[in-house]
C-alpha cells in the first residue's frame, strides 16, 4: 500500500488493492466514511455482499463477536466486515478498542478479510487515548492502513475546495472558493454536498463554478457579504461600505467581526507586500505576493494599489490586530460587534 493518504487510499482501492486491516480514526468524519463507503462499494462483487459482507455497529456489538467475525472464512475469494462507529463501543465497559490488538497478529488475522474499523472522535484538541495510538500502532505492524483524519484548519478550507473540484474535473474562481469556505464551513461533508447542489442546478453539466453561481446557490446575499465589503473597502467605495456595514450591524450574529478581520487582513497584507514589491520582475511579485497569475494579481491587489500606500496598509494591519483582540475581550471594554466594525470602518476608511 501506498503512504497512509486519504488520496493514496481512495487510490489504491479504486486499483482494486487492498490492506486486510483499516483503521480510521480522528475528528473529521467525511475521509472516514468515504473510505469505508469505498470499500462497502467495490470490495465485493455485488451478488456476493449478502454472503460476504458483515456491517456492525459500535453500540450493537462487542468486541469477541467483531474479531469473531473478522476471523471467518469466506464463501468465494474475501469477506468484508466494518466496524461503523466503534467509539460507541470504545466508550462501553464490555470492550475497549484495543481489545482488537490481538487481532493484528499474522497467526490470527484473516488474510482474506478486509476489516474496516471507523472510530469518530470529537475534539482536534484531546491527546489521542494510549488505547487508539496502540491499535493504530498495531495495525500498521502487520501491513494495515492506519489513518487519522482531523478536521480541516480555516487557512486550509479553500485550497481544499479548489483541489476537490479539480479532482471532479471542475474548475472554480478563487472568489467562488472563497465564499463557499466563507458560508458553508469547515465541515467537509457539508461543502460536497454544496458543491452536489450546484451540479444539479445546472443540470449535471457543471464545468466551472462562479461567484455568481455560489451566490444563486448557496443562498449568499450578493450585496451583503464579506467579499463584496472587503472589495468595496479596498475601492474606498465609501457609500456602498456604509451600506453593508449598516446591514452587517443590525445582525452581528451572521456578520461577525471575527471571521471579516480574518478576511480582510490578508488583502491588506498583500497590498503591504505589492507595495514594496514594485520593479521587481513579475514572477518574483506573484510568489511574494502569493498570487498565482498576472490577471488575479490585477484583480486581486494591483487595482487597489492608488487607494492605499504602504504606510496606510501598514497602520491597517495594525488595526486590525488590534479590533482582533478586542472582538476577544482582551485588554478592552466590551462592546459589540457591530459597534467594534462601525469603529473600525471609520478608522481605515479616515487613515
Amino acid at each position: 500500500m501506498a503512504s497512509a493518504t486519504y488520496e493514496n487510499i481512495m487510490k489504491d482501492i479504486s486499483a482494486n488493492n487492498f490492506s486486510p486491516i483499516y483503521f480510521l480514526y480522528g475528528t473529521e468524519p467525511y475521509f472516514i466514511d468515504s473510505i469505508a463507503s469505498k470499500i462497502e462499494q467495490v470490495a465485493l462483487p455485488e451478488e456476493m455482499k449478502s454472503w460476504n459482507q458483515t456491517i456492525l455497529f459500535g453500540q450493537d456489538t462487542t468486541i469477541e463477536n467483531v474479531i469473531h467475525e473478522a476471523c471467518m472464512y469466506p464463501m468465494g475469494d474475501r469477506r468484508v466486515v466494518i466496524l461503523k462507529e466503534a467509539q460507541d463501543l470504545d466508550s462501553q465497559s464490555k470492550g475497549k478498542i484495543d481489545g482488537l490488538i490481538p487481532y493484528c497478529n499474522p497467526q490470527v488475522m484473516q488474510q482474506t478479510t478486509i476489516f474496516v474499523i471507523c472510530l469518530k472522535l470529537q475534539d482536534d484538541n484531546k491527546r489521542l487515548p494510549a488505547r487508539i495510538t496502540n491499535l493504530a500502532a498495531a495495525v500498521q505492524k502487520v501491513g494495515g492502513v492506519a489513518l487519522e483524519t482531523k478536521r480541516l484548519y480555516d487557512n486550509q478550507v479553500v485550497a481544499w475546495i479548489t483541489n476537490y473540484v479539480t479532482s471532479q474535473r471542475i474548475t472554480i474562481d478563487a472568489n467562488a472558493a472563497e465564499m463557499i469556505a466563507e458560508f458553508v464551513g469547515v465541515e467537509i461533508s457539508t461543502i460536497v454536498s454544496s458543491i452536489e447542489k450546484l451540479k444539479v442546478s445546472v443540470g449535471g453539466n457543471l464545468t466551472h463554478i462562479t461567484a455568481d453561481l455560489v451566490q444563486s446557490n448557496i443562498g449568499v446575499s450578493k450585496e451583503y457579504n464579506v467579499f463584496e465589503f472587503r472589495n468595496a473597502l479596498l475601492s474606498r467605495n465609501v457609500e456602498k461600505v456604509n451600506r453593508i456595514v449598516k446591514a452587517f450591524s443590525a445582525n452581528d450574529k451572521q456578520h461577525n467581526i471575527i471571521p471579516i478581520i480574518a478576511n480582510l487582513y490578508p488583502s491588506f497584507r498583500k497590498l503591504l507586500t505589492f507595495h514594496y514589491c514594485k520593479g521587481k520582475p513579475l514572477p518574483e511579485i506573484l510568489s511574494s505576493v502569493g498570487e498565482r497569475s498576472e490577471w488575479a494579481l490585477k484583480e486581486n491587489v494591483a487595482k487597489y494599489a492608488g487607494n492605499y500606500n504602504a504606510l496606510q496598509c501598514y497602520n491597517i494591519l495594525l488595526m486590525l490586530e488590534q479590533y482582533d483582540m478586542r472582538s476577544k475581550g482582551l485588554n478592552y471594554p466590551s462592546l459589540s460587534s457591530g459597534d467594534l466594525l462601525c469603529e473600525l470602518v471609520f478608522r481605515i476608511m479616515n487613515c
